[in-house]
């Protein structure tokens, strides 16, 4: 079996050109950090704004609570003190979350690698489901302070 020399140009040609379109398909997915201006830096930032807003709140919160608790002439119950130092655990666990989030977010930053389509939507998603959570535990915090 011979094989022409056209022939064997056009497997070599067709298969550079399959491996072409293979790396670029997958290269589609990634998105540079390197660059503040870029669309995934910028969606970076104001997911990192909003975690860092959501921090502020928690925290806000988690000091208001520790006031309450620590104040003699609260005029709080042994039950509402327990009720209160179990929401504010539950926010402090809401908080470490949102600081983890705030750390994997400036470290996409600061690599200046890329960032996956998949990695930016686990992110969003992890913030939206602390964001979420934290809502609902802040708003069971209105009734005492």
């Amino acid at each position: 079996m011979r094989i022409s020399v056209g022939e064997l140009q056009r497997f070599f040609f067709r298969a550079w050109l399959f491996l072409l379109v293979v790396c670029l398909s997958s290269a589609c997915n990634k998105y540079s950090t390197s660059d503040p201006n870029s669309p995934i830096s910028q969606e970076l930032a104001q997911v990192k704004s909003e975690l860092t807003n959501l921090r502020d709140q928690l925290q806000k919160q988690i000091n208001e609570i520790n006031e309450l608790l620590n104040n003699p002439n609260s005029g709080l119950t042994a039950e509402e003190k327990e009720k209160l130092t179990k929401l504010r655990d539950e926010l402090q666990k809401e908080l470490d979350t949102v600081n983890d989030l705030i750390k994997k977010v400036d470290d996409l930053i600061a690599s200046g690698g890329t960032v996956t389509q998949e990695e930016l939507d686990a992110i969003k998603k992890a913030t939206d489901d602390v964001k979420s959570q934290a809502e609902k535990t802040l708003e069971k915090t209105k009734e005492y302070v």
